[in-house]
């Protein structure tokens, strides 16, 4: 939008990269939504998605400190969020919630720049 001042075309562009998601083309590695433990493990007091993957790999044998990135991804099991993670390198394709990766990662971040054109979400399916 802000190089070719074309909103058409930053639509399609948006749009491409929904279809290349949901057709499985996007890498695997550009799924992994990264955070970091700022606390122990069993000093968290609310669910997270970060937290409960990082209790997974725990129980896998994982060694985890203050300060490690956990890196998860959103899948089709759960239906709360933090039920739905699971650290990426125990996922697969097949598992993955596409449309939370729409609707929650793509959308949001391309709607911030796009609403100030009065672009809504709907224009972007």
């Amino acid at each position: 939008v802000l190089r070719e001042r074309d909103i058409k075309k930053a639509i399609e562009v948006v749009k491409k990269y929904i279809s290349e998601l949901r057709d499985r083309k996007t890498p695997f590695k550009d799924l992994i939504i990264w955070k970091t433990l700022t606390k122990p493990i069993e000093k968290y007091k609310v669910k997270t998605a970060h937290v409960e993957a990082a209790l997974m790999l725990k129980k896998a044998g994982r060694s985890l400190s203050l300060g490690d990135k956990i890196g998860y991804i959103i899948t089709l099991n759960g239906s709360k969020l933090y039920e739905k993670a699971k650290p990426y390198n125990f996922a697969s394709w097949d598992e993955i919630d596409l449309d939370y990766y729409v609707e929650n990662q793509i959308k949001p971040a391309a709607l911030r720049i796009l609403e100030q054109f009065n672009i809504t979400s709907e224009e972007l399916n």
